[in-house]
């Protein structure tokens, strides 16, 4: 009895090992995932903003001033982002993060209201 026990236990700790390992492998690679996305964006932004800075230096006939006008508005960007950045990306990352955690549950909880 106390033989079937231990082996119960072991392979109790061995499923929640491997649970844990998922979901954290699950969330590193959803947080990679945005990551390379936030790279591929800030990219991106980068060289737009370059674009735009010289298509307004030439329309103001300086390029100073287009680099300027580009500026200001990466500024102003930037402090809407300060201000709206936690109902904005908080929120919604936390929520991501516990969906991925509680997946399994959830999907074991489904399975056995289905079956009774």
């Amino acid at each position: 009895m106390i033989q079937k026990f231990q082996e119960y236990l072991n392979s109790r700790l061995l499923l929640l090992r491997l649970e844990v390992s998922e979901r954290i492998s699950k969330t590193l690679a959803a947080f990679l995932r945005r990551i390379v996305l936030l790279m591929l964006f800030v990219l991106f932004l980068v060289f737009g903003g370059i674009a735009l800075s010289l298509y307004l230096g030439d329309i103001l006939d300086n390029e100073i001033y287009g680099f300027l006008a580009v500026s200001g508005g990466f500024l102003v960007l930037f402090f809407l982002f300060l201000v709206l950045s936690k109902p904005l990306m908080e929120k919604p990352f936390m929520n991501q993060v516990i969906k991925i955690l509680f997946e399994k549950r959830n999907e074991q909880e489904k399975d056995t209201g289905q079956q009774s």
